[in-house]
């Protein structure tokens, strides 16, 4: 018998993601999807009579969670700061994307000559993340001083200091399943590192 849970919550976006975790049991996911599927997400005002939870299976299912690296990146950008709440984005990030004409309840209608700017700086953008997030030159990175293996996430410093660094760090490793997603750890409490030889660990 699962002891029932009810945790509500407040989140700052209309969009929202829960991530879990489940572990094999003598090689199968059997009881780690059993357990899953207890799960029930529905507004509050609904408790009284919660919606049924759809499940979708996407073992074997070709997905592609990775951000695009051309024009169509801010065309998502502009999609996503058009559809979540204005103080979602701190008035201090949010001038970025106001610089090349992105901003909530306005039409983003670059012409041609910006596209293939925003086209280059997409490319760009996305090797930059890359190179700081397999490659990077941060010596907090560095697990051992004389060795190759690095943390796959650096917190974020004192001050909002790597904050642009980490967010990326974060999100193109998100995107990933490394083998510690779907081992059982040793300990209670781990963290991610990864090799610039090797997958992450």
């Amino acid at each position: 018998m699962h002891r029932q849970v009810i945790s509500p919550l407040s989140p700052p976006t209309y969009g929202v993601w829960l991530g879990v975790r489940g572990f094999l049991v003598d090689g199968k996911s059997d009881q780690a999807v059993a357990q899953m599927k207890t799960v029930r997400i529905y507004p509050q005002a609904r408790a009284g009579d919660p919606p049924t939870m759809t499940f979708m299976n996407g073992s074997g299912k070709m997905i592609d969670t990775i951000f695009p690296d051309t024009y169509e990146y801010f065309e998502s950008l502009t999609g996503l700061i058009e559809k979540e709440p204005l103080d979602l984005v701190p008035p201090t990030d949010r001038f970025l994307p106001a610089s090349i004409g992105i901003e909530k309840d306005k039409s983003f209608t670059p012409d041609p000559k910006m596209k293939q700017l925003l086209a280059e700086a997409a490319r760009v953008g996305a090797a930059v993340a890359r190179a700081n997030t397999f490659a990077s030159r941060d010596p907090v990175a560095r697990v051992y001083a004389d060795r190759r293996w690095e943390w796959a996430f650096v917190e974020a410093a004192p001050h909002g200091m790597r904050k642009v660094m980490s967010t990326s760090t974060i999100a193109l490793h998100g995107t990933m399943q490394p083998p510690a997603i779907t081992t059982t750890p040793k300990t209670a409490h781990f963290h991610y590192s990864r090799n610039r030889n090797l997958e992450t660990a």
